[in-house]
């Protein structure tokens, strides 16, 4: 019937072609456009190579017989349930794209790719599916609230965290050894269940919260990260074999390495092979047998609630190998690796403690003690060095000295370990000269200080001229010079010199010969001498005319000149008209008669020329004495050269004096006539 319909549709749109390529004729050598009879993607035919999951998808599609199912039929599947079918393959479904339960319970499928994009589906149960190993298409199955794949082979579930509405996972049963996948799944989960697999670490499960955990028969030590506040646990029944452990000839020592559910170390509800367990070190000891080479031990570990129910329990296996502890080698060297003391061996059985000691060695003190000075002997020989460094010294202190005993350079201090050999290095020390090396210039550290002395004989030193300087530079007195050894004393003084006073004093007056030549230059200036004063008088000691104060340094020249009073000549003079200038004041006192009065007369005087005085005291005063003058006197230094006296309180006309002088020279001739 079937078949007959669809012959009668396609012999109709053939006449219709046909009709409408008479009416309408073309050429045939323009491009004319045919319509298109290719089937549509939804009218293509979907194969299955499994025959019962063909007849489960026609009764979801209602497409019977051998009617083709097309992929536009299969949006109709909503469910699948072939369990106990003995399915094997599930090509065809990946076109169910509104697949939302898939049940398929015992059966012998391995490859479930085809569910892969299949994102509405909501539950997958394929229990008992046993040469099931890849399950990795779970991964984009984005719209997954349960998952139960239990009594399979499966070795590794991937990474769930796509599943954002998953709140259901039962992977018992098979052969997973990890569960990290739990690491990042929903925080919608409310049920795991991993019982029955090799998982060792639960810590993936840390972050799960208010959900019901199945952990039952796996390979779990350590429980304790889980929350076993919110969750539901159950951790029962873990069947843990550990690595082979080496053990000593008479006993098995291993330390318990279970945590309780709250992270503190469980100790075993029962222990097997005559096994003991110390509490003390939680340690559990097994005794073996003197010809046993290897062997295994166990204990039972058990967690209860209040009504003494297990929820945490388990039975560790440890297999063990009897091996022989290598020896322990005890050194004892010096900072540069070298033995100072015999070494020592401590021998033991395997896995007991060992503790090596440190020596006391003479003149060696500790500085290193080695981090496995204590430990537990192994099947590896072990070496422990303490290390030890030499005992400081007292230190050795150089001197450098002159034949006078003065420190003529800085001395130095050698330090160092006893025992150790010192060497003191001489120096080259300008102005002076080795003449003696120690002794002990070279020697051995030891407890006791020690000096090391260097003698150095002083060089000559450089002369020393000292000058006797006015204050223009001009030398007063030969200079003296001084001679002696480098860096000794030397002392200079100032000397008393006439008509001078110092007025600097050298700052090098004192000090010490050097290399080089030195000049201690000491100053005067002139001193300014007393004055001599003038005076003009009668005969009868009347003042004829104020005095006249002539001033000039000491040691220099004056010359005291009469003066022309009207009225009066010259009769006699007091003291001395020439002279040089003292530290004392000299007087000179010219003495008139009226003219046309009497003269007296007197006798002439001859002056003395003036004398310099001592080098170490003041000029002395002259006695003045009378003398007639009857020239005029002119002023000159002893040291010719030329000054200016200061002018009296009258100056005179120079004419004055001569006419004056002429008159005195015809009265004088006059007189001696008469």
């Amino acid at each position: 019937m079937n078949k007959r319909k669809q012959h009668r549709i396609r012999l109709g749109i053939g006449m219709v072609v046909a009709g409408l390529l008479l009416a309408f004729p073309f050429s045939t050598s323009s491009p004319v456009a045919i319509a298109d009879t290719t089937v549509g993607a939804e009218d293509k035919i979907v194969t299955f190579p499994d025959k019962t999951v063909e007849r489960e998808v026609r009764v979801e599609t209602g497409v019977y017989g051998t009617t083709p199912i097309t992929q536009e039929a299969m949006k109709k599947v909503k469910k699948i349930n072939i369990g106990y079918s003995d399915v094997k393959s599930l090509e065809g479904l990946q076109y169910a794209v509104n697949l939302t339960y898939f049940y398929a319970t015992a059966n012998d499928i391995q490859d479930i790719t085809p569910l892969a994009n299949l994102s509405k589906l909501q539950i997958i149960i394929m229990t008992g599916n046993h040469n099931l190993t890849d399950v990795q298409s779970l991964a984009t199955m984005t719209g997954l609230q349960r998952i139960i794949m239990d009594w399979c082979a499966i070795r590794e579930v991937p990474d769930l965290s796509k599943l954002t509405q998953l709140n259901w996972i039962w992977f018992g049963r098979n052969q997973i050894q990890s569960a990290e996948f739990a690491r990042n799944v929903s925080s919608t989960l409310k049920f795991v269940s991993l019982g029955y697999n090799n998982i060792s670490d639960a810590s993936p499960l840390a972050n799960t919260h208010n959900a019901d955990i199945e952990l039952v028969k796996n390979r779990i030590l350590d429980v304790s990260m889980l929350d076993w506040e919110s969750n539901i646990i159950d951790t029962s029944g873990q069947e843990v074999t550990l690595p082979v452990q080496k053990t000593g000839a008479s006993h098995f020592i291993f330390s318990n390495p279970v945590l309780s559910t709250k992270g503190s170390i469980l100790a075993p509800d029962s222990i097997n092979d005559d096994g003991v367990y110390q509490e003390e070190g939680n340690q559990f000891r097994w005794p073996i047998s003197p010809t046993q080479r290897t062997g295994s031990v166990s204990f039972i570990y058990r967690e209860k609630n209040g009504k003494g129910i297990s929820y945490n329990s388990g039975r560790v296996t440890i297999p063990f190998e009897v091996v022989e502890a290598a020896p322990v080698t005890v050194r004892y060297v010096d900072t540069k690796g070298e033995s100072i003391a015999d070494d020592e061996t401590l021998t033991g059985e395997y896995s007991t403690n060992y503790t090596a000691a440190a020596k006391d060695i003479p003149t060696y003190t500790l500085v290193r003690t080695p981090e496995n000075r204590m430990g537990t002997y192994t099947e590896r020989p072990q070496t422990i060095t303490f290390v030890y460094d030499k005992v400081d010294a007292s230190p050795v202190t150089i001197e450098y000295r002159s034949t006078t005993g003065k420190i003529i350079a800085p001395g130095e201090t050698l330090q160092g370990k006893l025992d150790e050999q010192y060497m003191a290095e001489e120096k080259g020390i300008p102005g002076y000269t080795l003449i003696e090396k120690p002794e002990n210039q070279q020697g051995t550290f030891i407890d006791k200080t020690q000096t090391v002395t260097f003698l150095y004989k002083a060089e000559q030193g450089a002369p020393i001229t000292v000058q006797y300087l006015d204050d223009q530079g001009k030398q007063l007195k030969p200079d003296t010079f001084l001679e002696g050894a480098f860096d000794t004393a030397y002392h200079t003084k100032a000397i008393d010199i006439a008509h001078y006073a110092l007025i600097s004093s050298p700052l090098n007056a004192a000090g010490t010969f050097t290399l080089t030549p030195q000049t201690v230059t000491y100053q005067y200036v002139r001193l300014e001498g007393k004055p001599v004063i003038i005076n003009y008088e009668s005969k009868d000691g009347k003042t004829l005319h104020p005095e006249t104060r002539l001033i000039g340094l000491e040691g220099t020249n004056y010359e005291a000149t009469p003066k022309v009073i009207k009225g009066y000549d010259i009769l006699q003079v007091i003291g001395q008209t020439k002279g040089k200038y003292t530290a004392d004041s000299q007087h000179v006192t010219f003495i008139y008669q009226a003219i046309g009065e009497a003269k007296t007369p007197f006798s002439l005087v001859t002056l003395r020329e003036p004398q310099d005085p001592e080098p170490t005291s003041r000029l002395k005063e002259t006695v003045p004495s009378v003398v007639s003058l009857q020239t005029e006197v002119r002023s000159k230094d002893e040291d010719a050269e030329t000054k200016i006296l200061p002018h009296t309180g009258d100056q005179e006309n120079d004419w004055w004096f001569v006419g004056g002088g002429f008159l005195i020279l015809a009265t004088a001739y006059r007189w001696r006539r008469m």
